[in-house]
């Protein structure tokens, strides 16, 4: 489960920066874990800590055999990022 969560939270270390926000593999979010009692596969949601400027969300599933299915990162509203100078 540890190399699937690293994986899974791809999306939340690189997802930003084209917004002006960064952040690193340390920073706060919401995770909401659900067990599939048929399959037996764990799905973690992930989404926007308290506080965030805007709504994201993505989710990653764990079969029992250790593969792992994630959905693309969905922002919500997020904001322009500021204008670069060029070089």
């Amino acid at each position: 489960m540890y190399s699937g969560q690293n994986r899974a939270s791809i999306p939340y270390r690189l997802g930003f920066l084209a917004h002006g926000i960064t952040n690193g593999e340390h920073t706060a979010m919401t995770f909401a874990i659900e067990r599939n009692d048929e399959t037996g596969a764990v799905t973690v949601h992930f989404s926007e800590p308290e506080g965030f400027p805007f709504k994201f969300h993505w989710t990653a599933t764990i079969a029992l055999d250790g593969t792992m299915t994630a959905t693309n990162m969905v922002l919500e509203n997020p904001p322009l990022p500021e204008p670069q100078p060029a070089n």
